[in-house]
């Protein structure tokens, strides 16, 4: 039985067969367990729960984990996102957030995610910001509450990394590629 974190480091393997560049992306995130109930992102770690990584299929998990890198790409997490998150509705945020790497990750991608979650063909063009998709949800509150869909992954830990603002500054940040290389092989 594979643990939660072989599951983890087979999917970035596979990414960097199947998509590169996020392959390239998700070995920059060093995986830890803990400090969230489904799978974060503080825009260094790529930080899971190992009921959840059990509970995804091999192509869901990689579409979760491709759904952290995008936070990551888009500006989301980590420093710039609370920045960039100031002064909005952090609930409408959130949803915005979702709707915009929901996007990459289903139509540009083409991976899975698991059950029910914010996607609207409305914002596919690839003419949207997160911003633009905010400010449209707002001018929309009506629609968009009570709609069942969820937030996938946990959005509390964008930020946290007071240390080194979510940038690598040593090679053991990185985490350990050799321990990977052997899962892989």
């Amino acid at each position: 039985m594979q643990t939660a974190r072989e599951k983890i480091s087979k999917a970035r393997f596979q990414f960097l067969l199947d998509h590169p560049f996020l392959g390239d992306l998700s070995l920059r995130l060093v995986v830890k367990e803990g400090h969230t109930p489904t799978m974060g992102t503080d825009a260094k770690h790529l930080l899971f729960a190992p009921e959840f990584v059990d509970s995804l299929s091999a192509q869901d998990l990689m579409g979760v984990i491709a759904h952290e890198i995008a936070h990551c790409i888009f500006g989301h997490a980590g420093p710039q996102g609370i920045k960039r998150a100031t002064g909005y509705n952090q609930d409408i945020w959130g949803m915005a957030c979702e709707y915009m790497v929901n996007h990459f990750v289903v139509d540009l991608c083409e991976l899975s995610l698991p059950g029910k979650y914010f996607h609207d063909r409305k914002y596919a063009s690839g003419d949207w910001t997160t911003e633009e998709i905010y400010h449209d949800l707002m001018a929309n509150i009506e629609f968009n509450t009570g709609s069942g869909m969820v937030i996938i992954d946990d959005h509390a830990q964008w930020g946290k990394d007071k240390e080194n603002n979510g940038h690598i500054k040593t090679t053991q940040d990185m985490g350990d590629l050799d321990a990977d290389w052997q899962i892989w092989m």
